[in-house]
């Protein structure tokens, strides 16, 4: 009787996880909560979970104090977010505890270890610095686990405690620094070489579209300036953007201007994904989902058409530039181009204050 009971609160206990974790990957994926380099990835996020929850196990042979369980959490937040990495860190707990009977302080204080390890580094991107986090985390994890130790719950000697924590502290420290670099080199910033190099007012692709079109080029290299001023502004991917500025119409190689033709350019010369969907974004309307450098890009272009619009139709005029910008995004928000794009208000206000200090810059445009 207490076989079956202890199976069929197993089987409650992990239809309840499935439960949890479903609601917390549908809310995510549907609000857009998965840092950029995951969204998409959804395949690639199930199967880290699963690499997670093996490396659990690893717990049935190593001592309490030894096992760095909170680094779990971080490697779950940093492959989907805070939110989601948290909750699947949480269903690790519950079936651990299921197997291995942890006393309520040893549970607590991993629960809160992960619940650090989520917030400290939940604000990743290519400004984030991770070493204050990475040494408040180890910090904080050695107090907590001190705690526990003070409760005597394990009953682990003095020198068996000291050795065990210094064995976690530093495979903590070890895998943590590596994680970083992997998430840094691979996906924060692995197109910024791609970037940086096609990112060039002489790039082969957009001296041919001078050759074509030069009012086109021009309008690309503004485009592509006020584009990456403006990203910085609110701490968006100005690589991106930039390079979106430089390329938006780069569909005129292939004859017509076309979004169709802008895809196939890019396709050819291999651009990278990201850029390609914020081509998608920028050149198609009502998308499910319009990127911050995308909708920056729009602004942007829409803001050296009128600019140099107006100076064609007289040189001298003295514009007001704060007006329409203004003018611009209240057109953006009507249409519901950014219906679709999570820029705040704040951050659209940020957008105009840049531009609006591009005022010498427009001189360029007579």
């Amino acid at each position: 009787m207490m076989n079956i009971a202890a199976i069929i609160k197993y089987i409650i206990l992990l239809i309840l996880i499935i439960f949890i974790i479903c609601i917390g990957f549908y809310f995510s994926r549907k609000y857009l909560l998965f840092f950029k380099w995951n969204q998409g990835h959804e395949k690639r996020i199930l199967l880290l979970y699963f690499v997670g929850l093996s490396l659990c196990f690893l717990h049935a042979v190593i001592p309490f104090y030894a096992f760095p369980f909170g680094f779990l959490a971080v490697f779950l937040v940093v492959f989907s977010n805070s939110f989601f990495g948290f909750l699947m860190y949480v269903s690790y707990l519950c079936l651990c505890n299921f197997f291995f009977a942890w006393s309520m302080e040893e549970f607590v204080v991993l629960l809160l270890a992960g619940a650090l390890g989520s917030i400290l580094f939940s604000s990743l991107n290519k400004e984030f610095r991770y070493t204050g986090a990475l040494y408040s985390y180890l910090i904080t994890d050695f107090a907590l686990y001190f705690i526990v130790y003070l409760s005597d719950a394990n009953n682990c000697m003095a020198g068996d405690f000291i050795l065990y924590s210094a064995i976690r502290i530093f495979v903590s420290f070890f895998l943590l620094i590596i994680l970083m670099k992997i998430l840094n080199d691979y996906f924060i910033c692995k197109n910024d070489i791609f970037y940086s190099s096609i990112s060039d007012p002489d790039h082969e692709l957009l001296i041919s579209l001078k050759y074509i079109n030069e009012d086109a080029y021009y309008h690309a290299v503004h485009t592509a300036y006020l584009s990456d001023k403006a990203a910085r502004m609110i701490k968006a991917n100005s690589s991106l953007a930039k390079a979106l500025g430089y390329y938006h119409r780069i569909g005129l190689l292939q004859g017509e201007d076309s979004i169709q033709n802008t895809l196939t350019v890019a396709a050819t010369y291999h651009f990278p994904e990201e850029l390609q969907n914020a081509m998608q974004e920028f050149g198609i309307k009502n998308t499910k989902y319009v990127s911050k450098e995308a909708a920056i890009v729009q602004i942007c272009d829409a803001l050296v058409s009128s600019i140099t619009y107006l100076f064609q139709k007289n040189l001298n005029s003295n514009l007001n530039f704060e007006k329409i910008i203004d003018v611009i995004i209240s057109k953006k928000l009507d249409c519901d181009d950014l219906a679709n794009c999570d820029l705040t208000l704040s951050e659209l206000s940020r957008i105009k204050k840049g531009l609006v200090e591009e005022k010498l810059y427009y001189d360029f445009l007579r």
